[in-house]
């Protein structure tokens, strides 16, 4: 049983899909959980990476029985144990409600990392920010049309914006015609502002409100997407609850699926019950998995045009974003209380102390390579 270069995969524990026998711990999902296990502790990889990929197994067995893929009698036994818990969640008006998710078993209890490594920053997780080389890779991919056109517009948002990745997989329709709107009325704007969080549509991290400075061209791109027929014909499955209100998602997934359930869809569902209308009691919430899946297969692609490329999970492009801005703005010579001030306002940060992160990232860079470069040579001396 080997790492494979690139991630892990089930296929890792040399079983097939359907080995699912009698014995629990037998099953390939108990078999792949236990395989995962090992690998954060000898290659070094983080609980929540691993619980990734173990949600995107629980994904795929549920797309099998969901869609019929494969007849029933094929599936000897349950690849893992489903359970029902409650989540609590804040709407629009501070009030808190329960809905009901589905769960599993196939995962790793562990709790994150709190020190820092060189060479990331500590902003809701360890981020690394992407080099101007990663950054061209990316854009090159787009232009060979290595990315959806979903994953490459979350990917210039989250560039552009610095928006966390459920801020930008719960934009509605209005939020970007609105904007839009804005655009038009004067000629002469360059960018625009998308309010998130608080009472707006798309939700951002704790409810706080946030403010999200669009490009002129960002936003006629999304919008262009929105009208193109393979959007229309996403809003229109039967998965996407929104239909064409201008509340739906910009982004939903082939099946027409959010990416990540917003907090208005869960409202909605909820009051639909209220009064009466049939509806599933268990909503199946999205919290970005299909997102992550996308981009992993992106970054495959790309290794393709540049090996060194190193894997990076979505939210590294919030990190990427703002260490941007720092460099950008040192290299106009302003100084850093204004860099500081633009830094906080861009990234939404509650606490100074990560935003001074950004601004001290290159110089602790620069430390730690004149400390290793320094035992470098003390050691080379010795050796002669």
């Amino acid at each position: 049983m080997e790492l494979k270069r690139g991630g892990l995969h089930l296929e890792d524990t040399n079983q097939s899909i359907l080995d699912l026998p009698a014995k629990y711990y037998e099953r390939v999902t108990q078999k792949f959980k236990f395989f995962l296990s090992e690998a954060v502790t000898s290659n070094g990889f983080s609980i929540s990476y691993i619980n990734n990929i173990l949600s995107t197994v629980v994904d795929f067995y549920f797309q099998i029985e969901r869609n019929g893929l494969l007849p029933q009698a094929s599936i000897e036994n349950s690849p893992f144990t489903q359970a029902s818990r409650k989540v609590m969640v804040e709407n629009q008006v501070g009030l808190l409600r329960g809905i009901d998710v589905l769960t599993s078993d196939l995962r790793i209890k562990g709790g994150r990392k709190t020190e820092v490594e060189i060479g990331r920053i500590r902003d809701g997780g360890n981020l690394r920010p992407l080099t101007n080389q990663e950054q061209k890779v990316i854009f090159e991919g787009f232009k060979s049309n290595l990315a959806s056109i979903e994953l490459e517009l979350m990917i210039r948002i989250a560039l552009e914006t610095g928006a966390r990745q459920q801020t930008i997989c719960t934009l509605s329709l209005g939020c970007i015609e609105k904007a839009s709107d804005e655009l038009e009325v004067d000629p002469a704007l360059n960018s625009v502002v998308v309010h998130a969080g608080y009472r707006y549509p798309a939700d951002t991290k704790g409810g706080s409100h946030n403010r999200l400075v669009f490009s002129r061209k960002l936003i006629e791109d999304l919008m262009n997407y929105i009208y193109c027929e393979r959007a229309e014909q996403r809003r229109s499955k039967n998965n996407s609850f929104f239909g064409n209100d201008l509340n739906n998602y910009v982004f939903l997934t082939r099946n027409g699926n959010p990416y990540f359930s917003a907090q208005r869809e869960v409202i909605a569902r909820q009051q639909l019950e209220n009064i009466g209308d049939q509806l599933d009691s268990v909503m199946n919430t999205k919290s970005g998995q299909a997102l992550r899946t996308e981009l992993i297969r992106f970054i495959e692609k790309l290794k393709n045009i540049d090996e060194t490329l190193c894997y990076f999970s979505f939210h590294d492009l919030r990190a990427t974003s703002g260490m941007n801005i720092v460099r950008n703005l040192r290299k106009k010579n302003y100084p850093d209380s204004k860099i500081f001030d633009y830094v906080r306002q861009h990234l939404n940060h509650r606490n100074i102390k990560t935003t001074e992160c950004y601004l001290n990232f290159d110089s602790e860079i620069e430390e730690f390579k004149d400390i290793q470069e320094s035992f470098s040579a003390i050691f080379n001396k010795e050796q002669y």
